[in-house]
């Protein structure tokens, strides 16, 4: 029987995964913290703390879904080595891994050339910067072994961090897009999603090396869903007039903080930026967390906005207008389960079923 491990299994593409691999003639090891265990409770896994791993002996696959997602963003590479260590625990000479990446290793705007493999480092938002990151920590320390890398377009499905954000905005007319720019979707469904990577785990020809990229309905815009919502909902979406700047040098970013010289502004940018605050969060990591805290207890409050959008508003907002697609790179033989019209159907039952009409 089949050993496998995943990593990040109480996230949204695991507990799906789970439901898709349920019943499969696998022996399946989800570590999972305390704080997540109860969500896999009827997975039929085999749950184990981090701190158990020793226990588990050899795995054929090791599937990594884990990523930073909480605590200080300056100190995401610390996260990213914690993550690389526990797939190292977990690794053999026989194992192979599959990590799950996003399409964002790109860029929110997708405004840097998307290539099938290997990406170098960049300055960049907290979030792309570590994405890119743990991928080469990955292929640097694996060289001589099978690793498939998956890199998602924007998960759609039920209740996703696409559908709810949507619906929400659409009910108290916040702006979910830009007057005249209609984006490219490029979304994957969540049951798409885990139907590929169960395919992936059932295949063991993998070796060396490979890049997977999965958007199986790129091809649609952000509109497709949008007016659906807007149908299903009874109410319009509100739009942006104007693209906010979405700053494609350090020089944009710094001219935008202090062109014209406001408190406000200058306090954004560098804090919540796309470069400045990335050398800001190197600096911070050689003060060390501990003094880092320290110093911010007795730091003055953040200055007001002084804007209609906030940063993540306008990333939300950079990401809709997108003109680029992140094309599907997948082997021929799989097909996904679900077509845009079903992938509709499923979004659709979500929102009545959780009350939003």
């Amino acid at each position: 029987m089949k050993r496998i491990a995943i990593i990040g299994a109480a996230g949204y593409v695991g507990l799906e995964l789970a439901r898709q691999l349920r019943g499969c003639n696998y022996e399946v090891n989800a570590i999972v913290r305390e704080n997540g265990m109860f969500l896999l409770r009827d997975s039929g896994f085999n749950l184990v703390a981090p701190s158990n791993m020793s226990s588990l002996g050899k795995v054929d696959v090791v599937l990594n879904l884990a990523y930073p997602t909480s605590g200080l963003v300056q100190f995401y590479p610390l996260k990213n080595k914690e993550i690389l260590e526990t797939i190292k625990s977990l690794m053999t000479s026989h194992s192979r891994l599959i990590h799950v990446s996003t399409q964002a290793v790109f860029g929110f705007g997708m405004e840097r050339p998307v290539i099938v493999g290997r990406v170098p480092d960049v300055r960049d938002y907290p979030y792309i910067e570590a994405k890119i990151e743990l991928e080469n920590l990955i292929l640097h320390n694996f060289k001589n072994q099978a690793v498939q890398i998956v890199r998602l377009g924007n998960v759609w499905g039920p209740g996703s961090g696409w559908t709810v954000p949507f619906v929400n905005k659409i009910l108290f007319k916040e702006a979910v897009g830009v007057q005249g720019i209609d984006g490219y979707c490029n979304a994957t469904d969540v049951a798409n999603v885990s139907s590929f990577l169960a395919y992936l785990v059932g295949h063991d020809n993998a070796s060396g090396t490979e890049f997977y990229h999965l958007a199986e309905f790129s091809e649609y815009r952000w509109s497709a869903w949008i007016r659906r919502i807007e149908s299903l909902l009874g109410e319009a979406a509100v739009y942006e007039p104007n693209l906010p700047l979405y700053p494609a040098s350090l020089s944009q970013e710094i001219q935008k903080a202090v062109s014209p010289i406001m408190p406000g502004p200058l306090y954004r940018t560098l804090v919540c930026g796309r470069f400045c605050a990335s050398w800001l969060r190197s600096l911070l990591r050689v003060l060390g967390e501990q003094r880092y805290a320290r110093i911010k207890k007795i730091s003055p409050k953040a200055l007001p906005a002084g804007y209609a959008l906030d940063p993540s508003e306008a990333l939300f907002l950079t990401i809709l207008s997108s003109q680029t697609r992140f094309e599907t790179s997948v082997p021929k033989e799989w097909v996904p389960p679900l077509n845009f019209e079903e992938s509709w159907a499923r979004v659709e039952n979500w929102v009545k079923s959780a009350g939003y009409l």
